[in-house]
């Protein structure tokens, strides 16, 4: 199997893990009239999803659009280490979400979930760049 499409491969399943347990950070009912907060740590977690997902999609259509041959083997060993790292921390988020909503206080695990989150993803897009580096040697290497 190519490199290419074992990172194409895993990309996709950690994507879908990754949207799936962001779901379930979700908050589970919205009182009823919703405060401002609660909108807001709903429209923020929505938002992270969707921008999450739009990210997961682009780098895969990047991946299945580079080329691959046994030059680049290099460059997609280290394409796969690094696409790794950026799931590893984005798949972070919502399991520290988590465990933050079941074993601390609502206002401190709202406050730090959305620090860790801000984190995680400013780490994670920051290493995007890098890859998309990545993605012009791939390309260049023909």
């Amino acid at each position: 199997m190519k490199k290419r499409t074992t990172v194409a491969v895993l990309w996709a399943i950690a994507s879908c893990v990754f949207l799936w347990l962001f779901s379930l950070a979700q908050a589970k009912e919205l009182p009823d009239p919703p405060s401002p907060l609660d909108l807001f740590d709903s429209f923020l977690l929505f938002s992270f999803m969707l921008l999450g997902g739009g990210a997961c999609y682009h780098f895969l259509t990047e991946i299945l659009e580079a080329p691959h041959d046994a030059d680049a083997s290099k460059l997609w060993t280290r394409l796969l280490k690094n696409m790794f790292f950026i799931m590893a921390v984005i798949v972070s988020a919502p399991v520290v979400i988590l465990i933050m909503r079941e074993n601390l206080g609502a206002g401190l695990a709202a406050l730090l979930s959305l620090a860790y989150l801000s984190i995680s993803f400013g780490v994670a897009f920051w290493r995007g760049y890098t890859v998309e580096r990545l993605f012009r040697e791939i390309r260049a290497n023909k």
